[in-house]
């Protein structure tokens, strides 16, 4: 082949041809879009779905969190309330050693003698007192004008109880 005229094979100077701009092929990519979404309806079904089971776990999540706090703040208070038990019972201990120590015979006569400067009594300084006989007669009259202010259905409720 012979190439008569070259100007229609060559471009000479910025006339470059214009790209042809398919309208069709757009409208048919928004359609086919349009057809999977209309054939695809349970998609946005599926993302709700997915979003209310991870509300649900995170719900679930926060209140767990929420309850061992709750458990681990009353577990510290139980261990504050035994650590204070422990110290009172061995203050206790403490103060029955002491009671026993005080309630030794020796160890009084010993602070008696040694603190208070006392000294043992001689047979002239006793004095023997004689405990058989009622020293302090109580007074039954006083108990009988009570009863007989009290009324008769407060007498009748003691009678019964």
């Amino acid at each position: 082949m012979i190439i008569t005229d070259k100007k229609d094979y060559y471009v000479d100077g910025n006339t470059v041809i214009a790209p042809e701009v398919h309208i069709e092929e757009k409208s048919y990519k928004k359609k086919e879009r349009k057809v999977f979404r209309k054939k695809n309806p349970n998609n946005s079904r599926k993302k709700l779905s997915i979003m209310r089971k991870i509300l649900m776990v995170f719900i679930v999540g926060t209140i767990i969190i929420g309850r061992y706090s709750k458990i681990y703040n009353m577990q510290k208070q139980l261990n504050n309330i035994n650590n204070s038990i422990v110290k009172l019972s061995k203050e206790n201990e403490n103060l029955k050693v002491e009671l026993v120590k005080m309630n030794n015979i020796k160890s009084i006569e010993d602070t008696a003698i040694g603190k208070l400067k006392m000294s043992t009594p001689t047979k002239e300084n006793m004095i023997y007192c004689d405990m058989s006989k009622e020293i302090f007669k109580l007074n039954k009259n006083t108990d009988e004008e009570n009863n007989k202010n009290k009324g008769v259905f407060s007498n009748f409720f003691n009678k019964l109880f």
